[in-house]
Parts: structure tokens; sequence; C-alpha cells
């Protein structure tokens, strides 16, 4: 199965993805995070709203994409990573999957990467 056809399944299953990628400071290690969202959850349109995001009408799915670096040396001591340990965060709402492979391709993101969050000790 392609890379493509693989991500679309787990995302329509709703599943989370992630993939380690190039930080942006030598110091530190960097992830991204496809999140598919849940128009039907009452705390996703909340945070929709937060962020300003409109909801188009249609059927296309809409993705929260969030990169982020964690330093070295908390990892290092393999200590437990939360919010306030995140540095150099970006937070993108996403509408389609043509959006969203365009913008990993923007990113990027090598879609061989790509899989459970697990896979990739993705820290959140």
């Amino acid at each position: 199965m392609n890379h493509y056809l693989r991500i679309c399944n787990a995302l329509d299953s709703k599943r989370a993805l992630a993939a380690e990628i190039q930080a942006l400071d030598e110091n530190n290690r960097a992830w991204i995070g496809v999140y598919p969202l849940d128009l039907s959850n009452m705390s996703v349109r909340e945070m929709l709203s937060r962020k300003s995001f409109h909801v188009p009408d249609g059927s296309d799915p809409i993705y929260r994409i969030r990169i982020f670096e964690v330093r070295n040396k908390l990892i290092d001591l393999d200590e437990y990573i939360c919010e306030k340990d995140i540095v150099n965060r970006r937070d993108l709402i996403i509408v389609g999957n043509e959006s969203l492979f365009s913008t990993l391709n923007e990113l990027s993101v090598n879609l061989e990467d790509v899989g459970l969050p697990y896979k990739c000790d993705y820290p959140l």
C-alpha cells in the first residue's frame, strides 16, 4: 500500500499520526502531529472557535497539525514532557486531504516516516 493510502486510512479511522522532523534548533528534537478533528465534539468546535476558524460546509475532513520541538536535555533525562516544555510551536488547521498532503510536502515531511505516535517517540 502506498504511503498516501496508508495515511488516509489511518486518519479516516480517527487515528492521530506523527513523525519526527528536522528541528530548527540543533539542541532540540522536533515532531509533527496530525490529528483528525471530530466536528461533532463540542470541545473541538470550541477550540476551532478560539482559533477563529470557520468550519466550512462540506464533507472534507479537517485536521489539526502540531509542529513543535523539545530540548534534547529534557529527552535525555527521560522526563515527562508537557505543554510548557515545548518550543518553536506551530499549530495549523487544514481542510481536506489535498491540503494536508500539500502542507506535509511544504514542511518536507517524509511520508514514509508518518505513522502511529509511539513509533517515533512522539512525546505528547
